[in-house]
């Protein structure tokens, strides 16, 4: 990220000697696990990658820098968009710290709602974090919820030393903004957890048939850490928002901390996507029209990428003894 202070740049600009000799040129990230920012172009008849360190340490230049500043922004950026371009914009991530993608209209109505439960439930003295959507239609659907809703708006402005509730009111909508990009992400999630369901149901459908369990058995074993991380992280988001009247006190701080777990979620969810769409539709218990072998393939190398050490590896494909005997999970071959 560019430094408290740097002007972020609104668009890749390269005005600097060193990029004229290059045509062609653009920036992504080199492949995972190292997911480096590199400059890619070409140089005559040649194709030529560069780490942008590199660049920013042969070039010397000092912090403040006018082209360190837009490297440093392009690097940011390269979380957000696959490639970047001379001319390109960056993202508002990391321009102004908005979201450069859109909630739905349905999880801002669900972010608000939950805080105005919060507030209802919290000036009863019994303050309650609800983020079931259908219980919280049916609380708010109850008439005794509008006169608690009333009462808690105008506690919270006393309490906030705010003029009234319709100030109180503008707060919960400003933090249901940001909410809502959390309960888009949260819907997310779901499809991965959803994914990770019917590998589990596929391993008991196919438990007689070692092949197929030898491929499942070491996606189920690496898919766990992301799919509990995720959960670990939705958690901390609600535990940190757990307290209506420090989130409203404290909004700026609390919008900061959402919004740096919203990037991080929907970066990491960005690349599962592929994955979740490959899945999307399939009945694990009825998989004729499904390759279960090469999906499953797929997804290991996917997720041995990211969440395998690079010395634990393992050989998917005719694990074979030296005597020709099949290897079992468990038997592993590592490099």
């Amino acid at each position: 990220m560019t430094n408290a202070g740097d002007q972020v740049p609104a668009v890749v600009e390269l005005n600097h000697g060193f990029f004229k000799v290059f045509s062609d040129s653009y920036f992504r990230t080199s492949e995972p696990p190292d997911e480096k920012p590199v400059l890619c172009a070409s140089l005559g008849e040649q194709e030529v990658v560069l780490s942008v360190d590199g660049i920013i340490r042969e070039l010397e230049l000092a912090e403040g820098d006018p082209l360190r500043v837009m490297l440093t922004a392009i690097c940011a950026s390269l979380k957000f968009v696959g490639v970047l371009r001379p001319g390109d914009e960056i993202p508002a991530e990391v321009r102004t710290g908005d979201a450069s993608w859109e909630a739905g209209t349905d999880h801002l109505e669900m972010a608000r709602q939950r805080l105005t439960m919060q507030l209802a439930t919290w000036v009863s003295g019994h303050e309650t974090m609800i983020t079931s959507a259908v219980e919280l239609q049916q609380l708010f659907d109850d008439p005794s919820t509008k006169q608690k809703i009333s009462d808690a708006f105008k506690e919270a402005a006393t309490r906030l030393g705010l003029p009234d509730e319709e100030a109180v009111a503008n707060l919960v909508e400003s933090f249901a903004e940001e909410l809502s990009y959390v309960e888009a992400l949260r819907e997310r999630y779901a499809g991965i957890a959803g994914q990770f369901e019917k590998i589990q149901v596929l391993r008991k459908h196919y438990r007689d048939q070692n092949s197929i369990i030898d491929e499942i058995d070491p996606v189920i074993r690496l898919m766990k850490k992301p799919v509990a991380d995720f959960q670990t992280n939705f958690d901390l988001i609600d535990a940190q928002t757990g307290e209506i009247m420090t989130v409203l006190s404290k909004l700026d701080v609390q919008r900061q901390y959402v919004r740096n777990l919203r990037d991080d979620l929907y970066v990491r969810f960005e690349a599962w996507q592929p994955i979740v769409d490959q899945w999307q539709g399939v009945d694990p218990l009825d998989t004729q029209n499904f390759n279960v072998s090469n999906a499953l393939r797929e997804l290991y190398r996917f997720l041995a990428q990211r969440y395998m050490e690079p010395d634990k590896w393992v050989l998917m494909t005719s694990l074979k003894e030296p005597d020709g005997k099949e290897l079992r999970y468990g038997g592993v071959m590592t490099w």
